[in-house]
């Protein structure tokens, strides 16, 4: 429901790089994602929310909020153990796996699967340790369902290794069929929930842990018939060591991202206010965060190439020019898409929410038209994020993700008590503004840096 980008298959095929534009160097163009590309993931998208659509209304404001805060509590934690569920560790296996021979590649991916069972394991046993305190602090009516989304967020652990290793092997074909396997076989299994009587909060979450379950074997057995796992070379003791430096998670970065980026605001809402709270501040984040994933991938499979066609941009002219320009030039170019997208969706958002979930969710509105304003920034800010994550400005990262939590903490506690889901997404989104301008002026700043570095030609 509400989990980061990077935690499902369809987040190892968002390369939104810093041109905005994937350049080929031996021939001097662009390659550019085809428009199936864009096709796949757009209907694969559809079906997802039809999905969606489905277990709202069948639910109820009530319901749907504690199923979306369950779901948000069991997912909560996957950044922190996962491999391969942060943007920088996902491009580093992805670059060293690419770069290796096949039999490496497979002992690779058996040497990241064991480590994630370790961390499962751990998972698990947490997960049975603290139901009880957590379900009686939260006031969530049954620990069955507690316990069930958690359980239900490790099929995610397991597939974020196996579509970070087809991303490194250049298979987005199969990364596209497997999201279209993952949605519509979610689908089918909500229709079939929906004729089975007993708990709907504990059948819907049982139907999307299935069908998580289901995508998994599938990109399984992509994995092991693209690799030769029969005879499977394993790392160097060195090579291992190297690899779990690079994709070791910070706790400190995954608690930043926490709070400012994973809606840790819910904590509050779950506190103090009825799970119907819950349920409309769920749908507006769950709303500007597919906005907010999907404005990307528009850009760079539409609006680039339509830019480069209609204002006749050479390619040469587009390569030859200065990184600080191409920054510049993108992140304008995503500005022009994201603000009159956003725009127009929060003019039409009462009208949307009303025909396809019902008047009871109209109270959601005013939660969602906040948080476009943030989708909005952070779709901008998407570029130098790429960025800055690539060649880790860790101090000041640090130093402007503190900033954004303090705010977020700070705004979320004076505000929620009073102005109940408006303060709490005024909270979100001053903090997520905070620290998409903070990344767009850092990226700038260290991009004009170079440029002053390099020398000049005489």
């Amino acid at each position: 429901m509400l989990l980061p980008r990077s935690n499902n298959i369809r987040s190892h095929l968002q390369n939104i790089h810093l041109p905005g534009l994937l350049s080929d160097r031996e021939q001097g163009g662009f390659l550019l994602p085809g428009y199936w590309h864009l096709y796949a993931t757009l209907y694969a998208t559809l079906i997802t929310c039809c999905t969606q659509v489905l277990i709202i209304r069948t639910l109820g404001p009530d319901d749907f909020g504690i199923f979306a805060f369950v779901q948000w509590l069991g997912a909560l934690v996957i950044p922190l153990i996962g491999i391969g569920a942060s943007a920088p560790a996902n491009q580093h296996i992805a670059g060293t796996q690419s770069h290796e021979a096949p039999r490496l590649v497979a002992g690779i991916f058996y040497f990241l699967w064991c480590r994630q069972c370790r961390h499962i394991g751990f998972y698990i046993l947490a997960c049975l340790i603290l139901v009880t305190p957590v379900a009686w602090f939260f006031h969530i009516p049954s620990r069955s369902l507690l316990l069930l989304g958690s359980l239900s967020s490790l099929p995610l652990l397991f597939s974020n290794i196996a579509g970070v290793t087809l991303r490194g092997q250049q298979r987005s074909d199969l990364l596209l069929m497997l999201q279209i396997f993952g949605a519509f076989v979610s689908f089918l299994l909500v229709v079939v929930a929906l004729h089975i009587d007993g708990e709907r909060i504990g059948i819907f979450l049982l139907a999307r842990a299935i069908a998580d379950t289901l995508t998994l074997v599938m990109a399984m057995i992509c994995v092991l018939r693209l690799l030769p796992v029969s005879q499977a070379h394993a790392p160097s003791h060195l090579f291992r060591e190297r690899l779990v430096r690079k994709i070791r998670n910070s706790p400190l970065f995954f608690l930043i991202d926490a709070i400012v980026w994973q809606r840790s605001e819910l904590l509050l809402l779950a506190l103090w206010y009825r799970p119907a709270y819950l349920g409309f501040y769920a749908l507006g984040a769950l709303l500007s965060s597919w906005l907010m994933s999907l404005i990307p991938l528009l850009f760079s499979t539409f609006l680039a190439p339509l830019c480069t066609q209609l204002l006749l941009v050479s390619r040469a002219h587009w390569l030859c020019s200065s990184p600080q320009q191409q920054f510049i030039r993108t992140s304008c170019a995503m500005a022009v898409l994201a603000f009159p997208l956003c725009g127009l969706i929060m003019l039409l958002c009462p009208f949307l929410i009303q025909l396809c979930l019902g008047p009871e969710f109209l109270e959601a509105v005013v939660p969602f038209r906040i948080l476009l304003v943030s989708a909005a920034f952070g779709s901008v800010a998407s570029v130098s994020t790429t960025y800055l994550a690539t060649y880790k400005q860790h101090p000041l990262r640090l130093r402007l993700g503190l900033c954004a939590a303090i705010l977020n903490i700070l705004l979320a506690v004076l505000l929620t008590p009073y102005w109940g889901l408006s303060g709490a997404a005024i909270a979100s989104a001053s903090a997520q503004i905070l620290s998409a301008v903070g990344s767009i002026l850092l990226c700038h700043i260290s991009l004009k840096k170079q440029v002053a570095l390099v020398p000049k030609e005489v």
